[in-house]
């Protein structure tokens, strides 16, 4: 995902408060890309045919589960920051 860096939006609902869901998302050369957390669960993979990220079909490539909320979010800004 290093075509991505600097390039990921949080969004602005799906914001992880409350122990709700964290949504990362990014496009590139017309290919949307995604990062969800929730529960320690991390989900990431490409999304399509929404004008708007709430409209998208989701489809994960990748997920794990980690023991907590804490190790999913480090392991997220581990893959954005590759």
């Amino acid at each position: 995902m290093k075509h991505l860096r600097g390039k990921w939006t949080r969004h602005p609902i799906k914001d992880g408060s409350g122990g709700e869901l964290l949504l990362y998302y990014a496009t590139a050369a017309g290919q949307g890309y995604f990062i969800a957390v929730s529960a320690g669960m991390v989900r990431s993979g490409c999304y399509k045919n929404g004008d708007v990220i709430e409209q998208a079909v989701f489809e994960v490539d990748w997920q794990k589960q980690y023991p907590n909320p804490q190790e999913a979010i480090k392991a997220v800004l581990e893959i954005a920051m590759r």
